[in-house]
């Protein structure tokens, strides 16, 4: 094959182009709202809707059945986890939600947070201080921005809060928050931590045993460029088997006796127990399912040892559906 004379990044970046339809007509920089999605994606949701309207919208699911449970993989891949740590919503700010329903806060409880949070968090935390007596405290910031790991280490020697709280990357600005220095503080005091890594998933490589975080939440539709209506929630090891789970859980994700409510256990290509179960069946826009495995396989059919790093621009994200 005779030489084009351009570099590997160029050549990749032009084929990305290429497969993004609305670069031909303007410079979209808002991915931290919402990507142009590339056009495996959209023709992969495209595919799966014409598959619901003749097979039917649970019988097109079953089809796939396959592909969407190696989503739960791919998306573990993605953050340095298994399948059965993932679980996927309709978007970040459900699976956030659904974390925090995994606590039996009670009045006088502290979530400790910072000053510079995603605003639905705050407003959440607000909720809950109103409806629960749950007393929110907010970490100093460091002088050049974001919260201070020192002063996060001193609220928890003085007073052990049920759960700390981080955005990585705020919605708002370009700040970028020391997540792993406060997670090695909430690990050596034993104290639960959410993360909110919408904004960081698909900008930076996300390792959560570096983070050291019990939750974190994410979604497929900004720097990953998937379709809209897929959020996905990353729960420890230590969580699951403490036996946490979301206040409200359904017939996929628990099973109803006369004694007691029995969370189903963990089998191949099955509900996962604890806080995954029914996070990873609750119901999400199903044409956002076939775009998953599309655009993952696409992009990934790239070598990184053609000088580019792909490792954040991955989107393997798929849901499962409820009865």
């Amino acid at each position: 094959m005779a030489s084009t004379g351009l570099d590997p990044v160029t050549l990749h970046l032009a084929r990305w182009r290429a497969d993004t339809p609305g670069c031909t007509g303007r410079v979209h920089l808002n991915n931290a709202g919402a990507a142009l999605v590339p056009r495996p994606v959209a023709d992969a949701v495209s595919q799966h809707l014409a598959l619901e309207s003749t097979l039917g919208g649970y019988e097109a699911a079953e089809s796939v059945a396959d592909a969407i449970e190696e989503s739960y993989a791919a998306v573990g891949r993605l953050l340095g986890a298994s399948a059965r740590n993932i679980a996927m919503a309709q978007n970040s700010t459900v699976a956030y939600t659904q974390a925090l329903s995994a606590f039996d806060f009670g009045p006088g409880d502290v979530i400790l947070t910072t000053r510079n949070d995603y605003a639905s968090n705050q407003i959440t935390f607000l909720s809950l201080a109103r409806r629960r007596g749950v007393e929110v405290v907010r970490a100093d910031d460091l002088p050049e921005g974001g919260v201070d790991p020192d002063s996060v280490r001193r609220h928890l020697s003085r007073r052990r809060p049920a759960l700390v709280a981080v955005t990585w990357m705020p919605t708002n600005s370009g700040l970028v928050q020391p997540v792993e220095a406060v997670g090695a503080a909430c690990e050596a005091a034993g104290v639960p931590y959410l993360v909110d890594g919408c904004q960081a998933v698909g900008q930076t490589p996300v390792d959560v045993a570096r983070v050291r975080c019990d939750y974190l939440a994410a979604t497929g539709r900004k720097f990953l460029r998937g379709p809209r209506g897929i959020g996905f929630l990353y729960v420890s090891d230590r969580m699951l088997a403490s036996g946490a789970h979301p206040l409200l859980v359904d017939m996929r994700g628990a099973t109803w006796t006369e004694a007691a409510l029995v969370l189903l256990p963990t089998a191949p290509g099955a509900t996962t127990p604890g806080v995954a179960p029914p996070l990873s069946v609750m119901r999400c826009t199903r044409v956002a399912m076939s775009a998953a495995t599309a655009y993952f396989s696409v992009i990934t059919s790239t070598s990184p040892a053609a000088g580019v790093s792909i490792a954040a621009m991955i989107l393997p994200m798929r849901c499962r559906l409820s009865a």
